[in-house]
């Protein structure tokens, strides 16, 4: 700031991932805000890249990509595909139903204004948390906001430690489940159910014989893979279970403690 006039220092008091984005576009005095994750860095040319965006699309909101930075290591059991997303285009236009991330987030201050900006119900706080993007993005649709992707705008987002163990990952999915459960009304309590009938059934009758017996001819094979693969879908639809009870019992001011 000493250097800088034109940078801010803004304190958030309050825990949460939500909060400290809505705190951002509350105090911002532009036009367009840029949301980036502070576990990430930037390459050279972002913000000139995303100004050309701005200067030259009719976007309401848009974002890119991110890939996984290991600065920390990788162990041998991690994906080679984790901490990377996908690209959802291969050049720049709208989105349909695929989602931005957060940590590489372009919006204009008046939709974020228009719509009240991220739920606080939702994201990281003090306990994992997950949706807020996608429903924020959902009511832009809903609202006729149009959301842009540039498949050369991205970061690199670090991998700390704490997502490189077997429990964290775990309980990723399961937290993920749980918020979609939350939030997303188009999931139906039955529905959800007979999903995780049928992935637990799946689970042990096809997924874990297979993945004993890979386990015993690929010696290069790990086992904290396997136990992924076989219980990510259970764990996902259990967690979908608990968020969609959750919201009932809150609604209904029953039970309230025990669905914590």
């Amino acid at each position: 700031m000493e250097r800088h006039s034109n940078l801010q220092y803004v304190l958030e008091p309050v825990v949460g991932l939500s909060r400290a984005r809505n705190r951002g576009w509350e105090e911002a005095r532009t036009p367009w805000l840029g949301y980036v994750d502070d576990d990430a860095r930037v390459p050279k040319g972002f913000v000139k890249r995303a100004l050309l965006i701005i200067e030259n699309y009719k976007f309401d909101c848009f974002g890119g990509t991110y890939y996984a930075w290991f600065k920390y290591g990788k162990p041998g059991w991690i994906s080679k595909d984790f901490g990377n997303k996908g690209q959802l285009r291969n050049t720049i236009g709208l989105l349909g139903k695929e989602r931005l991330s957060g940590g590489n987030f372009f919006a204009k201050r008046t939709l974020l204004s228009t719509l009240g900006g991220f739920s606080v119900q939702l994201g990281m706080s003090d306990k994992l948390g997950y949706g807020e993007e996608d429903e924020l993005q959902c009511r832009m649709l809903r609202n006729g906001f149009k959301i842009g992707y540039d498949p050369d705008l991205y970061i690199e987002h670090c991998v700390l430690p704490y997502k490189l163990k077997l429990n964290w990952q775990l309980a990723s999915i399961y937290n993920r489940g749980k918020f979609q459960g939350i939030w997303q009304k188009k999931l139906k309590l039955f529905q959800i159910f007979i999903g995780l009938m049928r992935s637990t059934i799946a689970s042990i009758c096809l997924k874990l014989p297979r993945e004993l017996v890979l386990l015993v001819i690929n010696k290069e094979k790990k086992w904290q893979q396997s136990l992924i693969y076989i219980i990510e879908p259970v764990l996902l639809r259990s967690g979908q279970l608990s968020g969609k009870l959750r919201l009932f019992f809150v609604k209904k001011t029953i039970l309230k403690v025990f669905i914590y």
